[in-house]
Formats: C-alpha cells, structure tokens, sequence
C-alpha cells in the first residue's frame, strides 16, 4: 500500500496556529478554517498510522492501545463545531493534539525504518 508525501512543514503551521488559538481574539472564520485543515491533515494521516498498527501482532496489547487511539482520534474528527464557542475551541486544540500524535508517529516510524536505497538487493533482505 502506497501513501501519498505528507506535507509536515503545511502541518507543523497549522499546528501552530490551532494551538495559539486560547491566546488570540476569536475568530470563528479562523476556527472554521482550522478545523478544516486540521481534520485534511488527519486524513492524511490516519491511514498512515493504520497501516503501520496493521504490521502488530493482532490482539497484543500494542496493537489493542493504538488501535484504540487511532479510533478516539478518528471519532473526534467526525464531530465538527457548533457546540459554543468554548466547546468549538476545544475541540479544534482536541484536533490539533491528535494531529501532533499521529504526526509525531509518522516521524518516529520513519527513523526507525532501515534505509534501503543504497543497499544490494542481497542486504535488503538481511533488514
């Protein structure tokens, strides 16, 4: 399974911005747009992480804790806004944690993946 580049440095502004949102005026446009983006990012990816937990051993208590993760993260997205201001603001800083997890997933599974491109073909299968 193939998944498309993952923009981090798009991902890391929005990050920002979600996160400083308790200490600016609010602005609901801005709120809106946040929510947007932020639920694109976890789009993105969500299917990563999926993938990835795919790889556990099914049933470990590995696999059970983020898969449940993974699940909680992928319900609060469904919600959306429009439950008061203050609710609105706490779920988009809800979104904006979630998106710092799974991105920050995405990094620690990337250090840890063997490189390969300059290897033999012979080598790539002693990884």
């Amino acid at each position: 399974m193939s998944h498309h580049a993952v923009d981090t440095a798009a991902i890391q502004r929005t990050l920002d911005r979600a996160l400083a949102i308790r200490s600016s005026p609010l602005e609901l446009d801005e709120l809106a747009k946040l929510e947007t983006l932020l639920h694109g990012h976890i789009a993105d990816l969500l299917p990563v992480a999926r993938a990835r937990i795919g790889r556990l051993w099914v049933g470990s208590l590995e696999w059970d804790r983020e898969r449940a993760v993974l699940d909680r993260i992928a319900a609060q997205a469904q919600r959306g806004l429009g439950h008061g201001a203050l609710a609105d603001i706490s779920h988009v800083t809800q979104l904006a944690r979630d998106c710092r997890r799974l991105l920050g997933r995405q990094h620690s599974a990337e250090r840890h993946r063997p490189d390969t491109l300059g290897a033999r073909p012979s080598q790539v299968s002693e990884l």
